[in-house]
């Protein structure tokens, strides 16, 4: 026997007083998650299918504007969504199930190229009427009725 009898090893595996047990600390509390979407008209709705609102989609609008880069990269919706989940200021904006992941933030996208694709067409800029929810009423009156005169 050369090494002797205490079980222990010039390694540091073995040993009833290993230092490994003295190092351990209790885990710090969990941190809260972040809570997404407290501006978010839809916040708190249980519906399944949340629509992008006029913020959400403004921002989007900003953040191709200022990198475009992310748009030929071939990683847009990976890059956006590492972007706006670093951005504090991004989450009173977008509401949480819009931020899970890159198809979600994809159909984002599609919402963004409908308004941008409907603003062209109509000659004005991409809210129009400022209704976000899109009333089919070309004057931005609200109104549905037929302004001409009899």
């Amino acid at each position: 026997m050369a090494r002797g009898g205490d079980g222990g090893s010039s390694r540091g595996g073995g040993g009833g007083n290993s230092a490994s047990t003295s190092i351990l600390q209790p885990l710090p509390p969990p941190r809260s998650a972040p809570v997404w979407g407290s501006n978010h008209r839809y916040q708190n709705s249980v519906a399944t299918r949340v629509p992008f609102d006029k913020a959400e989609l403004d921002y989007l609008r900003v953040l191709f504007a200022n990198n475009p880069h992310f748009l030929t990269s071939g990683r847009t919706a990976s890059m956006a969504l590492s972007h706006i989940r670093k951005d504090r200021a991004a989450r009173a904006i977008f509401h949480e199930r819009h931020v899970f992941n890159t198809t979600r933030l994809k159909a984002g996208f599609a919402a963004l190229d409908r308004v941008d694709a409907a603003a062209r067409a109509e000659g004005n800029d991409s809210w129009g009427s400022g209704d976000e929810d899109g009333d089919g009423d070309s004057d931005g009156d609200g109104n549905n009725d037929d302004d001409s005169e009899d």
